[in-house]
Formats: structure tokens, sequence, C-alpha cells
């Protein structure tokens, strides 16, 4: 999954997050907000608290259990950032997510359990929990 994810990255990622995913590819600079440096393996589009991976699971893009494959897959309105969907298959999406994270996030690990947790944040409860205290 990993080799197949290396291969989409490298055919439609690469141009603007760079061979190493530092955020750097040739269109970087044309771009704002600049493509995120995935080295850092800091993701601003997530569920869980801040700080914290996001979630991402390459076995099932269920809808808000997998922050990363819904960026993908819906890009990020006000960003260079497309929507992949209709372009790459779920499976290329999976793939290059695999291939994300496993070789280009070099500060953090997504399987490291010891020292990376995921509080997952219900919205819901937050936004009732923030009407009640009115």
């Amino acid at each position: 999954m990993i080799e197949a994810g290396k291969r989409v990255y490298f055919t439609k990622c690469v141009w603007c997050h760079g061979v190493d995913g530092a955020g750097d590819g040739p269109a970087a600079d044309r771009l704002w907000p600049r493509p995120r440096n995935f080295n850092q393996g800091t993701f601003k589009i997530r569920h869980t608290a801040s700080g914290e991976l996001p979630l991402f699971d390459a076995k099932k893009p269920i809808k808000g259990q997998n922050d990363l494959y819904e960026t993908v897959t819906h890009g990020l309105p006000g960003s260079a950032m497309p929507s992949w969907e209709g372009i790459l298959t779920d499976e290329q999406r999976l793939q290059v997510l695999s291939f994300v994270t496993n070789q280009l996030v070099k500060d953090r690990k997504f399987d490291d359990k010891a020292t990376e947790s995921q509080t997952v944040l219900n919205f819901d409860e937050v936004l009732k929990t923030q009407q009640e205290m009115r």
C-alpha cells in the first residue's frame, strides 16, 4: 500500500508538497496558504485535541473518523488544496495517505501509542455544553 501511495504522491502531490513532503514543491511559492509541511506531523483540520495527530485509518474511510481522508477527498476551501474525489479512487487516496503518514511525517509516528494520544472531540457535545452555560 505504501509503495502504491508513493506512486500517487509523486504523480499528483509532489508539485505542491515537495519531494520530501516539506511543503516546498515547485508550485509552493505561488500558493497561499503554503502547502502543508508533512515532516512536522502538524495538521490543522482534525477531530482531535490541539497538538494531537488527526484521525487516520488506512482501512476504513468512515465519515468523521478519518480526518486526513476527508481532507484529501473534499479539499480545503480557502486554500489551494483541491478535492481529489473523482480524480483519485478511494483506494488511491488511502494509499497516498499511507505513504504520507508512514514516510513523510518524520517528527512523529501515527502508530506510537506510547507518545501519541488521540482525544476524539465530539463537537456536538461541545456546542451543547456551551449553550447550557449561557
